[in-house]
């Protein structure tokens, strides 16, 4: 960023990519600002997309839920070093039931580049990332939509 590159940022990181039985298209943020906060410090603006067929390419095999959700793990995780370690369950990977990629098209679309400049405190940076989901879903429901106009 400071030598003034444009980067591609996934908020919800790792376990936004390694999704869980009935997580396909969701937006897996927390709490987190901190992909704004940077935006914002380097002056760069944010140019939210919606992308359709990436949670469609595997099956899943392997639920990390199954784990996270049995007793002994629940037991683990209250020791606070071990649930610090794994992050209250967040670091056990789903896994794919094939390791080759379904072929199936992928649609993507792009939003209005927005500058954070105008923001000044917490509340109005937590408004403008809700803002910036909204637009994501609203645009994952287009795609949608248009895959099945394609289809017929």
């Amino acid at each position: 960023m400071q030598q003034g590159y444009s980067i591609l940022v996934f908020p919800g990181g790792g376990r936004e990519v390694l999704k869980r039985k009935g997580e396909a298209y969701q937006l897996i943020w927390k709490q987190r600002y901190g992909f704004l906060k940077l935006a914002q410090e380097f002056n760069y603006d944010i140019v939210p997309f919606a992308a359709l067929g990436g949670d469609e390419v595997f099956e899943l095999g392997f639920d990390a839920n199954q784990i996270i959700e049995s007793k002994w793990f629940q037991k683990l995780l209250k020791v606070p070093q071990l649930d610090k370690l794994l992050r209250h369950g967040d670091v056990i990977p789903s896994l794919p039931k094939n390791l080759i990629p379904k072929r199936v098209p992928f649609y993507f679309q792009f939003m209005p580049r927005q500058n954070l400049m105008h923001i000044e405190n917490a509340e109005q940076l937590k408004d403008f990332r809700d803002q910036i989901q909204q637009q994501i879903y609203a645009g994952l429901e287009h795609l949608k939509q248009q895959r099945e106009i394609e289809k017929a």
